[in-house]
């Protein structure tokens, strides 16, 4: 019928150009923060890193938005242009997810992609500082620079075992430091949509 065949051209057409315009926009952002933590200056201190995740989180937040302020216009023109097969209304789409929130799982969707980047960013960033700025590694990262500088190693030509023990001390450093900031991320991501969410549901 010619209304699922509108329907059809929102949903696989007009709706994926405009979220990957957004996640395109995203992710251009957050790859231009990564990029500075691979450069000459090395990782940020904790108020570098904060800052830009920080930044990134806003830019994340405006293409969001900006994804969103596109939707519906696209859908006011189109109701403008040629009501009769108007696929759907942005009221009446917000009326049915707060009536039922699953109904709204395309527009969760999208927003999951668009800030997919950034929350990428942010486990990056603080799972690095909570890693290579961690005592276990630290403690590591010491005795192998002392090993380069002296040509010496100073733990005396240590056995296999030895080797294998510090190779696990230092993986473990860094899935802990990872895991934290995954749990960071995650308290992040609940304390900024969770009140949100039940506002305006």
């Amino acid at each position: 019928s010619p209304e699922a065949g509108y329907l059809l051209l929102f949903f696989y057409a007009l709706l994926p150009l405009l979220n990957a315009t957004a996640d395109w926009l995203s992710l251009a952002i957050t790859r231009h923060f990564l990029a500075q933590y691979s450069g000459d200056q090395g990782m940020p201190g904790l108020g570098g890193v904060l800052v830009r995740a920080a930044i990134d989180l806003m830019l994340a937040l405006l293409c969001l938005m900006a994804l969103l302020a596109a939707l519906v216009g696209a859908l006011t023109l189109w109701e403008s242009v040629s009501p009769a097969t108007l696929p759907l209304s942005p009221a009446a789409y917000w009326a049915d997810m707060q009536a039922d929130p699953w109904n709204g799982t395309a527009l969760f969707f999208m927003i999951a992609t668009t800030l997919l980047p950034t929350f990428i960013h942010l486990i990056i960033g603080f799972g690095a500082m909570l890693t290579h700025r961690g005592q276990m590694l630290s403690a590591q990262a010491d005795l192998l620079e002392r090993f380069v500088q002296t040509g010496t190693n100073p733990s005396a030509n240590p056995s296999a075992y030895e080797r294998g023990a510090m190779v696990r001390r230092v993986w473990w450093a860094k899935a802990r430091g990872m895991g934290c900031a995954c749990l960071a991320v995650a308290l992040i991501t609940w304390l900024i949509f969770y009140p949100l969410i039940v506002h305006l549901l």
